[in-house]
């Protein structure tokens, strides 16, 4: 079985993650690499928990686009990788 899947920098979810985490150095409270656990519960946060929420709550958008100004805070990057 083979599947492809991509994810574009453009995603939602990888904003937010981006803008959490740089925020946090933005802030001064944080001055250290991010761990892979750290990475990981990330997207655990926002490809599990938040996609478990929005189908619970019935709330989508077209594209699985939000539009909320957390969201659009992280700079556009346009590379796909699959």
């Amino acid at each position: 079985m083979h599947i492809d899947a991509g994810l574009s920098k453009e995603d939602w979810r990888i904003k937010a993650i981006h803008s959490e985490i740089r925020q946090q150095y933005d802030e001064e409270t944080r001055n250290s690499c991010i761990s892979d656990e750290e990475l990981k519960a990330y997207v655990e946060k926002y490809f599990l928990f938040k996609s478990i929420l929005e189908d619970e709550s019935h709330r989508h958008d077209t594209n699985g686009i939000k539009e909320d100004s957390q969201r659009n805070n992280a700079p556009d990057a346009k590379k796909t990788y699959t």
